[in-house]
């Protein structure tokens, strides 16, 4: 959480953004997520892990802009 917080201090948007991230794992039930490495596999809260990659591209592309509006 050092990391994160550095960047947060930096760049207070970064704590919306994990926020939001940290919200879709626990409705997921996926706590086998560490917080540091949730944006990476944000994928898998919607799809199958196999895929999980190129749906997180599609879920930031879709959310990201509502997180900032």
């Amino acid at each position: 959480m050092q990391k994160l917080n550095f960047f947060i201090e930096k760049d207070p948007r970064i704590q919306r953004i994990y926020d939001y991230a940290k919200e879709k794992y626990l409705k997921a039930n996926m706590p086998q997520h560490n917080w540091e490495h949730i944006l990476h596999d944000i994928g898998v809260c919607e799809d199958i892990y196999q895929n999980h990659a190129e749906k997180g591209v599609e879920i930031i592309k879709r959310d990201l802009p509502k997180i900032f509006a």
